[in-house]
């Protein structure tokens, strides 16, 4: 009893500090809604059953976010999505206006799938330069200068957009 209380609690825990922004990283680099619920539970359990230590928060983030990119690559191949996708236009309580909405919208699409994933691991999640390597499974230094190209090519994207 004291063990499946025990259980609850961490997955309470964890679901609270991480599961809403692992459905917007999914949502906002897909696109589709059920895909991303699908995808983010499934990414949610695989890093739950994997994670040794139940309270490192950050750890269960860095594990999930690979998770998830790795099966949503997966799905994207497999259903013969290309990378440059077009996304849906989604909800999420992030975005105020329609304006702005619209505008972060046009720039995720003009973005491939791998950089919109880099760049809403930076910006939306932020996460640091040497967790998005980990969880893009690249060295760091690669990671730097990858988010260094992007950073300037979303500015040069979002000048044309405004």
């Amino acid at each position: 009893m004291a063990e499946e209380a025990l259980l609850e609690n961490q997955v309470t825990y964890l679901y609270h500090a991480s599961a809403k922004k692992l459905y917007n990283l999914a949502l906002s680099s897909i696109g589709d809604q059920l895909l991303a619920e699908q995808l983010a539970i499934d990414a949610f359990v695989f890093a739950y059953n994997r994670l040794s230590d139940k309270s490192d928060v950050t750890q269960f983030r860095i594990k999930s976010a690979r998770h998830l990119y790795r099966k949503t690559k997966k799905t994207l191949i497999s259903y013969n999505w290309c990378g440059s996708r077009k996304l849906n236009a989604y909800e999420t309580e992030e975005f105020v206006s329609c304006k702005e909405k619209n505008q972060i919208h046009s720039l995720l699409i003009v973005l491939n799938y791998y950089e919109r994933f880099m760049l809403l691991l930076f910006l939306q999640q932020r996460f640091s330069s040497k967790q998005v390597a980990q969880i893009l499974c690249i060295p760091q230094f690669i990671a730097k200068k990858q988010l260094y190209r992007l950073l300037n090519k979303a500015v040069n994207i979002w000048s044309q957009i405004n």
